[in-house]
């Protein structure tokens, strides 16, 4: 077959324990394809070595042309090839449970990307090539990441060092993408961070449970293309540099200005200062999301009443708060406990009374280009931060989990949101009923779910503008709101009614799914 490029190769067996491996060896050994051979797909074979043409020095230069490997669930093979990937652009291994060792003499000049899922034995990579542009690892058994990029200048504790006339350029390398995951043995990717990284625009840090002293010292200024950073249950993530000293350091970039995502959650509460420092800087911040990081939460917002940002009240459009409880600090874990007793000062603030907003209420009405706001499981939050409105600019609302929002709370947060489009409350334990709607113009979606203690919406009045009603699981609702000022002005309505009395009929035309 001169004319083949591309070749998949797939094993199916009935149970591990039909799989031959030297069966399997000579059927990949006779399977040898062609040299114009451009991408190749190896699945599920159960041989434990590779065959002839895979290692032969003699034989690998018929592969001149092959530019992709992937190499999936093979529970054996314990030495992938090496030379045979010599001139890859793209390479694959996942599901290698036997894969221990990986010592690779050649120089891979031409790879690109580079995953490898799957493989808890193997504990090091080789020397990767300065072209590399995308790094995947997942479930990987290695403990840290140093300089396994061939040749890249490190820059000096998060900061790129000034080189002196006479000195040559530092050496940059191509990365663009990290993502490493469920990585239980790294304890550090400090060496690989601190490398001249001048086009990484993503890097996705997640489930790491022992991922600690990980940041650069300085954060990650020095990554000028940084636009988005994800860090995901790395519950050992502590503290860089107590807050006060990272605030008399004017001169370090603990973030970006570049950065437009940011996300935390489930990882080290408060990790020092560098977040909040390089906040300051950023111009281009489009999506902020703290999930289960509550000291975070209240130092953020604390410091935005007293000292608002430059930028972010103007380019935030999404924000999402998990986890956030003012009352309820023994969640802490102990790391950030840790972190917390770092901080200069530690957020003490005194508890506000229902009806009663201060200044800090101002804050998210502050947020004046929002479009989408979530909050979830943090009761308070709405209270304190949102006690005088949300910003007229938000076209979607969810707040889930808040058992101590009143109906007055909620009626003043709902104030003069002329931009509404989708509305949705969940898992209110306590609320009886819901605000009036009627002055939301833009509404289109209201989602009512979870909630057993409503038993009545036949007060709340109704936007014409409505085109979708969702209600789930409301085992006590006995009257719904008058439908007919929106059927009137619409063509389909979708109403979801599950999970509620029987004995409650609506209106004809309302179709029911």
């Amino acid at each position: 077959m001169e004319r083949l490029q591309v070749l998949e190769l797939e094993w199916w067996y009935q149970s591990s324990s039909s799989i031959k491996p030297e069966l399997d060896k000579e059927v990949l050994q006779a399977l040898r394809p062609n040299k114009g051979i451009r991408k190749l797909h190896i699945q599920s074979y159960g041989g434990i070595k590779s065959p002839d043409w895979m290692e032969v020095p003699t034989l690998l230069t018929s592969f001149s042309s092959l530019r992709r490997v992937s190499l999936k669930d093979c529970p054996n093979w314990q030495v992938p090839p090496c030379s045979f990937l010599r001139q890859l652009e793209y390479l694959e291994i996942d599901g290698m449970p036997e894969w221990e060792e990986w010592s690779c003499p050649v120089s891979w000049d031409s790879l690109h990307e580079l995953t490898i899922k799957h493989c808890p034995k193997l504990k090091k990579l080789p020397l990767l090539p300065r072209a590399l542009r995308r790094l995947h690892l997942e479930e990987v058994g290695i403990s840290c990441l140093h300089s396994e990029l061939d040749g890249c200048s490190r820059v000096d504790g998060g900061i790129e060092t000034t080189s002196s006339p006479h000195s040559s350029p530092p050496t940059s390398a191509a990365l663009s993408r990290l993502y490493i995951s469920s990585c239980d043995k790294l304890t550090s990717i400090i060496g690989l961070l601190q490398q001249h990284l001048p086009d990484l625009v993503e890097i996705n840090i997640v489930i790491c449970q022992n991922l600690v002293e990980s940041l650069p010292e300085k954060g990650f200024g020095h990554l000028v293309s940084l636009k988005r950073l994800k860090l995901v249950c790395c519950p050992e993530l502590t503290c860089l540099l107590p807050m006060q000293k990272e605030e008399e350091d004017a001169s370090a970039q603990h973030l970006p200005c570049s950065l437009e995502v940011l996300e935390i959650s489930y990882s080290g509460d408060a990790m020092g200062g560098w977040w909040w420092t390089g906040l300051q800087r950023l111009t281009s911040i489009a999506k902020l999301d703290l999930r289960r990081c509550p000291t975070t939460v209240e130092l953020l917002f604390d410091r935005l009443k007293r000292n608002p940002h430059p930028h972010l009240s103007a380019t935030l459009r999404e924000l999402l708060i998990e986890g956030y409880s003012r009352f309820d600090h023994g969640q802490q874990s102990a790391t950030s406990s840790a972190c917390s007793s770092q901080l200069s000062p530690p957020p003490t603030l005194p508890l506000i009374p229902h009806n009663n907003v201060d200044a800090s209420a101002g804050v998210l009405r502050a947020f004046t280009s929002l479009k989408q706001l979530i909050i979830e499981d943090s009761p308070n939050f709405l209270q304190k931060w949102g006690g005088w409105g949300l910003p007229s600019s938000l076209e979607r609302l969810t707040v889930d989990r808040d058992d101590d929002l009143s109906l007055e709370e909620l009626s003043a947060c709902l104030h003069d949101l002329i931009s509404l489009k989708s509305l949705s409350f969940w898992n209110f334990e306590n609320l009886h009923s819901l605000p009036n709607l009627g002055g939301l113009p833009a509404l289109e979606t209201l989602d009512i779910s979870f909630s057993p203690s409503i038993n009545t919406l036949e007060v709340m009045s109704l936007p014409t503008s409505l085109k979708k009603l969702i209600l789930q699981h409301l085992v006590n609702l006995h009257s719904l709101p008058d439908l007919s000022a929106c059927l009137c002005s619409m063509k389909l309505w979708l109403v979801k009614y599950r999970g509620m009395p029987a004995g409650i009929m609506l209106k004809e035309h309302v179709h029911v799914s």
